[in-house]
């Protein structure tokens, strides 16, 4: 096991206190003492729903084109499959993909990621499907997000297990599309 000294003036913003368990991004210096990290930000964390097909043309039959995606986003993603109790796979029709990262490379990643649709004028329209877990709907200000585009929460839990989630869709107008994701990570993302 290793240390690493972090100091309250070292976090962004200066002595904010970090929840235990976070994920967090730093830069790490060695000050003839030992090792310690300075710029420690917590990282922010939205749940995009891919179709297989969507996952596939993206990252690769076998999903090799992952880390590169990664690398390039500057942000780290997990990607989940469910299976059946006995180990078949599940008929869940997508991929759960979680994005970590700093507010704006996690904004990037989902526009990235998106569908985009023409409208036929030259005005081009992104769609996402993302999780939102139950615990955190009552924090989300859905009147100000529906400035932005359009937006609609499910009736029913998408997902139980890890926890309840509900599918939130945002589509937007390209030029608002960014905006309303930022504005979601800050209303939602602690």
């Amino acid at each position: 096991m290793s240390h690493i000294f972090v100091h309250g003036e070292d976090l962004v913003p200066k002595w904010r206190g970090l929840v235990a368990g976070s994920q967090v991004e730093f830069f790490l210096y060695h000050d003839g003492q030992g090792l310690g990290a300075e710029e420690c930000m917590p990282r922010k964390v939205l749940r995009v729903t891919l179709a297989w097909k969507q996952a596939q043309e993206l990252f690769g039959e076998d999903g090799d084109g992952l880390a590169d995606f990664e690398s390039t986003m500057q942000v780290s993603i997990r990607a989940y499959q469910w299976c059946q109790m006995d180990g078949a796979l599940s008929d869940l029709p997508f991929l759960l993909f979680e994005i970590w990262g700093r507010a704006p490379a996690v904004v990037e990643t989902i526009n990235a990621l998106s569908l985009r649709r023409g409208d036929g004028k030259g005005q081009e329209t992104l769609c996402v499907n993302l999780l939102l877990p139950e615990s955190r709907l009552w924090k989300v200000d859905l009147f100000q997000l529906q400035q932005y585009g359009g937006l609609e929460v499910s009736s029913s839990i998408t997902i139980t297990d890890p926890m309840p989630c509900r599918t939130l869709t945002l589509q937007a107008p390209k030029q608002n599309f960014r905006t309303a994701l930022h504005c979601l990570i800050m209303q939602a993302c602690d």
